[in-house]
């Protein structure tokens, strides 16, 4: 939803991202979802709908969740992952690495992202005032697994 900072963020970074590639960004391609399974399939199913010259070879997921989604409809549609369409999720969720194929995904430093947060949260309760507006970024990994390769021909 527009109302859910995460997807807001996320949505930006990957912008930010395609610029820096030099990579133009095609708002068709782009849909919004909700975090859910339910809506990763129907972006797949919002996707497939553009003739096969149209669609781009690899898919990013806001989450994992999403991007599970994703690949159902994309087997569902008799197209292979990663031959046909690579996806690519975020979150770093367990079930990841169980899915079929393995879903490559960027893993957040969860226990970090915690302990960030409960330190700045502590410093507020102690000192009363809010602390001067900042950015705090931790690092983030890819993790490859079976979901992608490169793009064809």
């Amino acid at each position: 939803p527009k109302a859910n900072i995460l997807e807001q963020q996320r949505l930006e970074g990957f912008r930010q991202a395609l610029r820096e590639a030099g990579i133009a960004v095609d708002a068709g391609l782009i849909l919004l979802g909700d975090f859910t399974f339910a809506t990763g399939v129907e972006a797949g199913r919002a996707l497939l709908a553009h003739a096969p010259a149209a669609r781009p070879t690899a898919l990013f997921a806001a989450n994992d969740e999403m991007a599970i989604g994703l690949i159902k409809t994309i087997h569902a549609a008799g197209l292979r992952v990663p031959k046909d369409l690579s996806v690519v999720g975020f979150d770093g969720i367990a079930y990841a690495d169980y899915c079929e194929p393995t879903l490559t995904t960027i893993v957040q430093p969860r226990r970090d992202l915690g302990a960030t947060a409960a330190a700045e949260l502590i410093a507020l309760m102690t000192t009363g005032k809010a602390p001067a507006r900042n950015e705090i970024r931790l690092p983030a990994s890819l993790v490859l697994r079976d979901s992608t390769c490169p793009p064809r021909a």
